[in-house]
This record gives structure tokens, C-alpha cells and sequence, in this order.
């Protein structure tokens, strides 16, 4: 979907380092400099990861497309992009 547009993208180019654990967000949008990370639904988990790499990178844009987002996209654009979830 980003070809289409012509976004350009990259596919989870930088881990941030979060003491305990690391991050790695889905997308990195560099005409936005805003990462993008695609989650089903946010658990407990990611919740506490999104809180703390919000707190350790506060300069860092990072966008969550959740469920609902994923579906107004894909309504938008399955048609016109090939193969589109494969």
C-alpha cells in the first residue's frame, strides 16, 4: 500500500533499546520521519512497551494502526494492491 501512494518505507529498520527488553516498530515512514507499528489489539504487553518507548524516546513519532485502522485501509486498498496480506 505505501508503493501505491508512494510513500517511501522501510520495513523495521532501527531496535530501540528498552532496557529489559528491545523494540522494533513494523514500518518507518521516512517522508513523516514517524515509525508505525501494526498491532490486532494492544494486550498488557504492549501497552507497558508503547508507555516505555514513549518514555525513553520522546522525540521519536511512533503511529499504532490497530484493528479497526487495518480494516479502513485494507477496504480502501485490497483492490488495487497485488497480493495484497501475502
Amino acid at each position: 500500500m505505501f508503493n501505491l501512494v508512494r510513500m517511501r518505507w522501510q520495513y523495521a529498520p532501527r531496535i530501540f533499546d528498552l532496557g529489559e527488553h528491545t523494540y522494533r516498530p513494523d514500518f518507518y515512514l521516512s517522508d513523516f520521519d514517524t515509525f508505525v507499528e501494526i498491532k490486532n489489539f494492544l494486550g498488557e504487553y504492549s501497552l507497558q512497551r508503547d508507555k516505555l518507548f514513549r518514555e525513553k524516546y520522546p522525540d521519536i513519532k511512533l503511529d499504532l494502526l490497530l484493528k479497526d485502522d487495518y480494516l479502513e485501509i485494507k477496504s480502501n486498498y485490497k483492490d488495487l494492491v497485488d497480493k495484497w496480506e501475502y
